[in-house]
C-alpha cells in the first residue's frame, strides 16, 4: 500500500455496496450450480434407487455445501477489488 492510502470508515452505503456486490454473483452462481447439484445428484441417487427421503436430504446438504463454498468464493473476491471510491485491503497491525 502506498503512502497516499487513508482508512475511511465503513459506512452503510459502503457496507451495502460490498454485501450487493458479494451477494447477487453468490445467488445467481448459487442458483445455477445448485440446480445442476440437485439435478444431478437427485438423477444419481434415484437411479441407485435410494429412498426418496434420504436423496432429499442429501442433495439438500450437497446444495448448502456447494452454495457456502460459493459465497466465501465470492468473499475472498473482494480483497483488492477497485471500487469507484475504495479498495478493500486487510492492514496488518503490530
Amino acid at each position: 500500500m502506498d503512502q497516499t492510502s487513508q482508512t475511511i470508515e465503513a459506512t452503510w452505503g459502503i457496507v451495502l455496496k460490498l454485501w450487493w456486490w458479494v451477494m447477487w454473483r453468490s445467488v445467481l452462481v448459487g442458483f445455477v450450480g445448485g440446480f445442476i447439484v440437485g439435478f444431478v445428484g437427485g438423477f444419481i441417487l434415484g437411479f441407485i434407487g435410494l429412498d426418496s427421503d434420504l436423496a432429499r436430504l442429501i442433495i439438500g446438504l450437497l446444495s448448502f455445501i456447494f452454495g457456502f463454498v460459493i459465497y466465501l468464493f465470492f468473499f475472498r473476491k473482494i480483497f483488492g477489488k477497485k471500487f469507484k471510491d475504495f479498495t478493500v485491503v486487510l492492514l496488518k497491525t503490530n
